[in-house]
């Protein structure tokens, strides 16, 4: 086919497109709430973490 091959971009330059993003778009609200989510997470995992090293600590006081 002689126009095969798509001439969009010649025509109408991509930089000079502006793009809006909505703020309060449910992709944000989802990346917030997934923020909070993995955020709880870490902070469960270090009081895990640092209950575990006092539970050991203890626990190596006792048996010495």
């Amino acid at each position: 086919e002689p126009d095969f091959w798509d001439t969009y971009a010649f025509e109408r330059p991509i930089d000079d497109t502006t793009i809006v993003v909505a703020s309060n778009s449910i992709d944000t609200k989802i990346d917030r709430s997934s923020f909070g989510v993995v955020a709880a997470t870490e902070i469960g995992a270090g009081i895990y973490a640092a209950a575990t090293a006092l539970e050991k600590k203890r626990a190596d006081k006792g048996e010495a």
